[in-house]
């Protein structure tokens, strides 16, 4: 008796019996042996709810996540005196301001 294999990443299997994995829709991906078709989340730069057709960000808006359904719009703001080798301008995203451009 064979045994079952786990489906493998960007598939998923939600109803037992099936003789293969069903592929996750368009610029989205899921983990190994997902089991629901929520599992399936949209790539970096394409936005959608866990399981529905993914969209690609519009101009001025980005995702730099798998999985995060909001886009964000980029905000600069100007950083008191920094050493002149360093831009300036700082690029945040809001709400958690924990990515930051440096050249």
């Amino acid at each position: 008796m064979a045994s079952c294999d786990d489906c493998a990443a960007g598939t998923y299997s939600d109803v037992a019996g099936l003789s293969e994995c069903l592929n996750c829709t368009s610029n989205c991906d899921s983990l190994a042996n997902s089991d629901d078709r929520k599992d399936c989340v949209c790539n970096a730069g394409f936005t959608g709810q866990p399981g529905d057709v993914c969209v690609r960000c519009v101009a001025g808006k980005y995702k730099i996540d798998a999985g995060q359904p909001a886009v964000v719009q980029p905000v600069f703001r100007m950083l008191g005196s920094i050493p002149s080798r360093y831009s300036p301008w700082r690029m945040d995203t809001h709400p958690s301001a924990s990515r930051h451009v440096v050249p």
